[in-house]
């Protein structure tokens, strides 16, 4: 035989010798007794094997999967005895994982932001307001409303981390004795948290405009003379949005932007048709480095500045800034007064049914007549409830962030 076909049979012999079940295997197989039956085909009653372990798809998953709430100690209880996070010396925070779906096509769970090396909170609360460092320095500051005359409003903050603080807890420290507050967060893309959380309160002005107030017209006329004054010097080390006017619009305003749809109309609520907080200092939560910038600014209405006002008004700007770093790192966060839930309250329309059905069918004629291509028709439910606003806050964040 030629050397060729030599190999070529060897490799047949040694294929078929692999096929055949050894000795050991027909052993062990006669021990188990006789082989099970093929598997069902698909549809048959009782399913393969695999269908019934099937696991669920991702899309599946998301509509079925919960929020996974964790406490976060340095002092964890006995497994048998679970102690409430309020009571808990070591409570560090809380972390919520969100149902999630990774780039390797898996899925679970994701916190967005690690829980791994925080530092005791008993360190945390030890750590000095005072010694932080505030950014720019006073030089800067100097160099760029007085020397380049690049604008009149400069911020400046401190910085801390964070990894110890929600947003939540941050929000209801400085706003616990304020009228007036805000927090603003958001989701992109509908599953990834936003980068930035924008907290803030005691706004050093408010704005309201409409009927009954003191202001009247284009709510964005009066901010913009309002605002005109400030010439804002953008930093690379702090985000966009460092203070300025947080509120609402109101849909009645459009009577102001398309003079076409004023039309006499009722205020049963009687609330503004917008308002403005005007904030110098604001809280920015960075969640992707964890860490709390405090910012406020230094604004000198008037080019001729002398250097030592300038550095009064900076002096000024730092002490406030560590007064609420002292509020954020050293005192305790607030409990939500919430009296007992009154269950059994049933919601009000404003316009009922017949008015809604009302609504839609004018709407349809008018697009029929080519008056409007599109129109959202919406009325305003009511109910009464004894739940706090920021409790009501805190479930609408898991629900729809």
């Amino acid at each position: 035989m030629p050397p060729k076909r030599k190999i070529e049979a060897e490799e047949q012999i040694s294929e078929s010798l692999e096929a055949r079940p050894s000795r050991a295997a027909k052993a062990v197989r006669r021990e188990k007794g006789p082989t099970s039956p093929k598997p069902k085909a698909k549809g048959v009653k009782g399913g393969t094997k695999s269908e019934k372990n099937k696991l669920p798809s991702q899309a599946e998953f998301k509509d079925a999967a919960l929020p996974l709430h964790v406490n976060l100690t340095h002092t964890p209880p006995p497994i048998d005895q679970v102690a409430a996070a309020s009571k808990d010396p070591g409570f560090m925070g809380h972390v919520v994982l969100a149902p999630s779906v990774f780039n390797t096509r898996s899925y679970g769970w994701k916190a967005f932001f690690p829980l791994l090396h925080l530092p005791p909170s008993h360190l945390l609360a030890q750590m000095d307001p005072q010694a932080l460092t505030a950014c720019p320095p006073l030089s800067v500051i100097e160099r760029i409303i007085v020397k380049e005359k690049r604008g009149n409003c400069v911020p400046v903050y401190v910085e801390f981390p964070a990894d110890f603080l929600t947003p939540c807890m941050a929000y209801l420290k400085i706003a616990k004795d304020s009228k007036y507050s805000f927090i603003l967060e958001s989701v992109l893309a509908g599953e990834n948290i936003a980068r930035y959380s924008f907290i803030g309160s005691d706004p050093f002005k408010v704005i309201r405009t409409g009927p009954g107030t003191e202001l009247e017209g284009d709510p964005m006329a009066h901010l913009q003379r309002e605002l005109g004054h400030y010439k804002y010097v953008k930093l690379p080390e702090v985000p966009c949005f460092t203070g300025g006017a947080v509120g609402y619009v109101s849909y009645d305003c459009v009577q102001y932007f398309e003079p076409r749809t004023k039309r006499p109309l009722e205020d049963p609520i009687a609330i503004p048709e917008a308002l403005f907080m005007l904030c110098d200092l604001v809280i920015v939560y960075d969640h992707l480095f964890q860490n709390i910038k405090v910012v406020s600014h230094i604004f000198s209405p008037t080019a001729s500045t002398d250097l030592a006002n300038l550095s009064f008004i900076y002096s000024t700007a730092v002490s406030k800034l560590k007064r609420v770093a002292k509020t954020l790192i050293s005192t305790p966060t607030p409990t939500v007064p919430q009296p007992p839930i009154v269950l059994g309250s049933t919601s009000t329309s404003n316009v009922g049914k017949d008015g809604y059905e009302r609504f839609v069918t004018e709407l349809k004629k008018n697009i029929v007549a080519g008056d409007i291509i599109q129109a959202v028709p919406s009325q305003r439910l009511s109910r009464p409830t004894t739940l706090h606003p920021f409790n009501a806050y805190r479930q609408l964040r898991q629900v729809n962030p």
